[in-house]
């Protein structure tokens, strides 16, 4: 044979190897974003059952008066990082407002 009757006989063996080695790579591939995919669920859904725990917590201390700022008029981080976070919003609104290119409302 020679190398132009050759090659012409490879070609259909070279495409099926690449179009196998092909769809096992997406296959994986695949499955990788799939494992990423729940696992960073999974992480969100513990987070969020944790920051509820905390959150629980906090409430009930402050309920049975292990924080006492009542006598003392002083704040407690609590109190901080609640009013914080109830500014926080409004602080954001403000700064898209003022942001360039901000459409008006």
């Amino acid at each position: 044979m020679n190398t132009a009757q050759e090659s012409k006989t490879e070609t259909p063996f070279h495409k099926m190897v690449v179009d196998t080695l092909m769809s096992v790579g997406v296959a994986w591939a695949s499955y990788g974003l799939k494992v990423g995919q729940k696992a960073l669920v999974t992480s969100a859904e513990t987070l969020e059952k944790t920051a509820e725990t905390l959150d629980t917590l906090a409430v009930n201390l402050k309920k049975s008066g292990a924080v006492d700022t009542a006598s003392t008029g002083e704040s407690t981080p609590l109190d901080n990082a609640v009013s914080n976070e109830n500014k926080a919003p409004a602080a954001a609104e403000s700064a898209e407002s003022q942001a360039p290119g901000a459409a008006a409302s």
